[in-house]
């Protein structure tokens, strides 16, 4: 035997083996049963190793493990071309960091159109919590509580504005004498005379829980006198409570033109989170904020989530500013001992801690009712950056789980059944050529199989229709070598004469036309999208192989049969 053939035949062995053993995570993942999978929630061992042997299996699109299709619209509304090119370009890569940091395999995030993003999320088994991840555009800012006295001013010209929308015509007065008319009335008086430590002028405002909820008819007597402080529940606090039923209608006031102007000099921002009441209802904190922001989240250079050292069982985030940010939140904390400084994520207050000192280095904590995923969503996304514009979701679509094992089975099936009739065509055509060219397409899918988990390439249901007609061209390169060795024959030459030159003639148009193929799949690689591109992953992956088992692989196993010089015969 030539070393020519000693080194071909070492390296086909190698390769073999070598994906072999590249496939063995893939095998194990797929071994786990449903009962061994549910176990792992509780068992850290088990789902350690679950984790380990799935992050280097071969990874499946969205189409075969399940999960979700978004479609985002990006507000763009007002931007020129130049402007609106970059802010796509910009939410998509604020977008990619966030869902790579999220942990979902192989996202897809595409740019289609001029205002429209695709994301598809394999594997997603928390589709809420990643709408919440992905529609957010995370605009952190520290602003302070305004002044007492133009809080409440802010709400007396509320109540008037709309005091006068709804009283019917030809009633110029405000009713007044009431109880409910008097509290509104003297709450300029009571915010004056009230001692800010001990007391708060809101105590002075109509309490909803005082009312008989089955009192229709004074509630809204109560709520024509006063429209919008009617629906506010006093508190301690520099800031009001709001029903969760009373929101829409507090925001309906707040978002009107009417309410803009009323409300100049002070921005109402609602809590992000529900407290509940004594009475078992819940409702939300509505903070009287400064309208200018005393720094935002862009000098952010990190954040971490952390347990709370003080509630057991509560997290909390932690952040780091940079120079010149750190300047700032030392400045605003150290001129504003004892206020409350609001931090808010997207117009909504997340928590609004007392500025006990000034805080120097640029190192802050935001606190909050925080469970370990809601901490960690949060410094992510603060890490991630805020999107530069706003972002609605235009489409969704979510893709169970058995779906997807379902295409797994089919597609399986499929791939099986074409394999199977293709390699008895060769078994009964070629006869014992045939069983070397059936060698080869088994060794060609477990090596396209094996370069596909190593790289992390993603397996899609279209791919496995690629692996189909990768094996249609595998054979299709054998049934041109074992013609021209028949041809060679038929010249009266001998076995090993016609192999090599059966091998020399068709090599050179097996590689004219797989490396025209092999151009097509490169293209719809790069350009295509979705399914396309999942078709042209195995596909061009599938073409070298297949060239490789087909001139390589088959040839040496053909020289090493018939390396005798003596053979007059070959099975083909």
């Amino acid at each position: 035997m030539n070393r020519s053939l000693q080194i071909r035949g070492a390296i086909c062995l190698i390769v073999l083996l070598l994906s072999v053993y590249l496939l063995l995570p893939t095998f194990k993942a797929a071994s786990f049963s449903e009962e061994e999978r549910e176990a792992a929630k509780t068992d850290p061992e088990l789902r350690a190793e679950i984790e380990a042997a799935e992050a280097n299996a071969i990874r499946r699109g969205l189409d075969l493990q399940g999960g979700m299709y978004l479609v985002l619209e990006v507000d763009i509304e007002g931007m020129s071309p130049e402007q609106a090119t970059d802010a796509m370009a910009r939410v998509r890569e604020i977008l990619t960091n966030r869902v790579d940091q999220f942990g979902v395999s192989e996202p897809v995030i595409q740019t289609v159109g001029n205002s429209r993003i695709i994301v598809q999320l394999p594997g997603l088994q928390n589709p809420q919590r990643a709408k919440n991840l992905i529609g957010s555009t995370a605009r952190l800012e520290f602003r302070l509580l305004v002044d007492q006295q133009t809080a409440m001013s802010a709400v007396e010209r509320l109540d008037e504005t709309f005091r006068t929308e709804i009283v019917e015509p030809g009633d110029e007065e405000i009713p007044g004498g009431d109880e409910t008319g008097d509290a509104v009335a003297d709450t300029s008086d009571a915010m004056a005379e009230a001692d800010g430590d001990t007391a708060s002028p809101f105590d002075t405002l109509p309490d909803l829980d005082e009312l008989d909820a089955a009192d229709t008819a004074a509630r809204d007597e109560m709520l024509a006198e006063a429209p919008f402080s009617g629906r506010l529940i006093p508190t301690p606090y520099p800031y009001f409570m709001v029903l969760e039923d009373d929101v829409d209608a507090i925001l309906e006031m707040l978002e009107s033109p009417e309410g803009r102007v009323a409300t100049r000099g002070v921005e109402f921002q609602l809590g992000m989170d529900t407290m509940p009441l004594e009475d078992g209802s819940l409702a939300r904190a509505l903070y009287p904020v400064s309208p200018s922001v005393a720094l935002t989240g862009d000098r952010l250079t990190g954040a971490r989530e952390r347990p709370d050292q003080d509630i057991p069982g509560n997290w909390t985030v932690s952040f780091s500013l940079d120079r010149k940010g750190a300047r700032q939140f030392a400045k605003v904390t150290g001129e504003n001992v004892g206020e409350y400084l609001t931090i808010s994520l997207d117009g909504r207050v997340k928590s609004a801690p007392t500025i006990n000192s000034r805080i120097p280095g640029g190192e802050g904590v935001i606190q909050g009712q925080f469970t370990s995923a809601q901490a960690s969503d949060l410094a992510l996304l603060l890490r991630a950056g805020a999107l530069p514009a706003d972002v609605t979701i235009a489409e969704e679509r979510t893709v169970g789980p058995s779906l997807g094992s379902d295409s797994i089975r089919q597609g399986i099936q499929a791939a099986l059944w074409g394999s199977v009739l293709v390699a008895l065509f060769m078994l009964v055509y070629y006869r014992g050529s045939g069983v070397i060219t059936d060698i080869a397409l088994v060794s060609n899918i477990l090596i396209l199989m094996a370069v596909l988990a190593q790289f992390g390439l993603v397996l899609t249901l279209p791919g496995i229709a690629g692996v189909i007609l990768t094996v249609g061209m595998a054979v299709d390169a054998n049934v041109l070598i074992n013609e021209r060795v028949r041809e060679e024959l038929r010249k009266a030459k001998t076995v090993r004469a016609a192999i090599q030159s059966g091998y020399q003639n068709a090599t050179r148009t097996i590689l004219d036309a797989n490396i025209t193929t092999l151009i097509v799949g490169l293209v719809l690689w790069n350009f295509g999208t979705g399914p396309v591109k999942g078709f042209a992953v195995t596909l061009c992956i599938g073409i070298v192989t297949s060239m490789f088992t087909a001139l390589v692989m088959t040839r040496v196993i053909m020289e090493w049969l018939h390396r005798n010089k003596g053979q007059t015969k070959i099975s083909i």
